[in-house]
């Protein structure tokens, strides 16, 4: 399913289904079963301690030229940061992104990826992308995406952790949380940031 872009432009985010194949999938979810040793509680934000009321995953953060799944990964990931900047008339630099892994009881209080100071977002993300890993999902597994109203109130989206599924939306304006997991749920959340020299949007 090709990405709608206009549908991000004009609502800050969607939705992209069938994004990787059950083969990707499953590749991925096969290098965290060989990695997953190496993950590590996740931060609220940097240099910020733990705290797993707000926030209970476990994260691995990826890089290149580590394993055949994640270059393959970051090929279709660098494809769809050219897209975004093309359609969207970004400057998306390039991106950075983790494997989080949320056990039974976890969760992800209400959020922003990239707050804002002044009207200006204070770092470099623009786009976030969360990228489901999860076979055979049933809606009582819990873990949804929820994406929030700006008043905090009311749901603008609710999103299964369905395999290769991915949500796309602005991480400066989009207020979202990860529900509660009653089964494991694995996905890959990735940034796509502009470069240190330029503006947003």
């Amino acid at each position: 399913m090709a990405p709608d872009f206009d549908r991000l432009a004009t609502d800050d985010w969607t939705l992209i289904r069938d994004f990787l194949s059950t083969e990707e999938v499953r590749a991925l979810q096969t290098y965290w079963e060989k990695s997953a040793t190496a993950a590590r509680p996740a931060r609220v934000s940097a240099n910020v301690s733990l705290n797993t009321e707000i926030r209970g995953d476990q994260i691995l953060w990826l890089n290149e030229n580590e394993d055949p799944a994640v270059d393959a990964l970051f090929v279709r990931l660098h494809q769809l940061r050219r897209e975004l900047s093309e359609a969207l008339f970004l400057n998306l630099h390039d991106f950075e992104a983790h494997l989080a892994c949320y056990r039974p009881g976890a969760r992800y209080q209400a959020h922003i990826d990239q707050p804002r100071k002044n009207g200006q977002a204070e770092g470099r993300r623009l786009i976030s992308l969360v990228l489901y890993l999860n076979s055979n999902w049933r809606p009582e597994d819990g873990g949804e995406l929820i994406l929030w109203a700006e008043d905090g109130q009311s749901e603008r989206a609710r999103i299964a952790p369905v395999a290769g599924t991915a949500a796309l939306f602005r991480s400066d304006t989009v207020l979202h949380e990860v529900s509660e997991a009653h089964a494991p749920r694995l996905s890959i959340a990735v940034w796509f940031r502009r470069s240190p020299t330029t503006g947003i949007f």
